[in-house]
């Protein structure tokens, strides 16, 4: 899918698509979660290596900055997970003061054996609780100028290059060339009115896949959509694809329409499946051969889902 021409502001953007999913809880849950992970792990190595103050100070380690991150940002969380968070804060933040007070009496070495009696049991409910709400959250999130060095990277290594063929979204065999897009072009769209790309990023917040959606003549403009070639088939795109729904019925769009490469079956036959319907409209393919020559006469068809 190519992009061209012009057509709500990237802020504006931004607003809209908190209502969907906020980066910021997001980001909490993941590292919170992270840190659970962590913790569980650490406790298992404390118990089967005798419970000695090495171990201890690790898990020690993952606890606080549980309890940090809880203290610090729990009103972002929403009122559902308040006293699951509120629970979960009130158990670190008692064991640690306990393992304080133990290790301020005893100072151990790290080999000493290091147990002490808490007599608060671990609130197994209100971590399941958040890891659930976590699992549950999509992490996309509309894409900001410091991201476009990766989403070059990311839209140039799905479409174009050898890279781009451990996927099925390549069209390195019918257009040579390794650049599907480039900074200069990527920022001028963000810096365009009714305009936003959208990012979808794993647990180390790397970005695996995104969008390009921008508002023309009242309809949702799709294109650009991308996922890294290591990733596919993994329900991705299906998820970006919806995200991309969402937004365009909180820009009050009826339809999302898109151009893609007449040749590529398999991938219009993907669009048919997700409710794209070819309108029977067909567009010229570029001739200025900036981002890539064709092998061979080439045109896009128009395809269009009503919403």
């Amino acid at each position: 899918m190519y992009i061209h021409d012009t057509g709500c502001t990237h802020n504006f953007a931004k607003k809209i698509f908190k209502a969907m999913n906020s980066e910021p809880v997001y980001e909490l849950l993941r590292t919170v979660c992270k840190n659970l992970e962590a913790s569980k792990k650490a406790y298992t190595d404390y118990l089967v290596n005798g419970k000695t103050f090495r171990f201890a100070q690790e898990l020690k380690k993952y606890n606080t900055r549980i309890m940090e991150l809880l203290s610090a940002k729990q009103g972002l969380l929403s009122s559902s997970l308040q006293q699951d968070a509120a629970t979960l804060l009130a158990h670190y933040t008692s064991w640690i003061e306990k393992w304080n007070t133990l290790a301020a009496e005893m100072n151990p070495q790290p080999d000493d054996v290091f147990v002490f009696v808490n007599d608060i049991t671990f609130p197994k409910l209100a971590a399941q609780n958040i890891e659930m709400v976590h699992k549950n959250l999509t992490p996309i999130s509309p894409a900001t100028e410091k991201d476009i060095p990766a989403l070059i990277a990311l839209i140039n290594s799905a479409y174009r290059g050898d890279t781009s063929k451990k996927g099925w979204t390549t069209e390195a065999d019918m257009i040579e060339g390794n650049i599907r897009t480039n900074e200069t072009d990527v920022l001028e769209f963000m810096q365009q009115p009714d305009t936003v790309f959208l990012k979808y990023s794993n647990d180390k917040n790397e970005i695996e896949g995104c969008v390009f959606l921008q508002k023309r003549e009242g309809k949702l403009y799709l294109g650009m959509l991308s996922v890294s070639p290591t990733v596919q088939a993994k329900g991705t795109g299906k998820k970006i694809m919806t995200a991309a729904e969402d937004y365009a019925r909180q820009m009050e769009c009826p339809a999302i329409f898109m151009r893609v490469i007449s040749i590529r079956y398999e991938l219009i036959a993907w669009y048919e499946r997700q409710g794209y319907q070819k309108t029977g409209l067909t567009e010229p393919f570029p001739t200025d051969n900036t981002f890539g020559t064709p092998k061979q006469p080439l045109e896009f068809l128009i395809l269009e889902k009503s919403l």
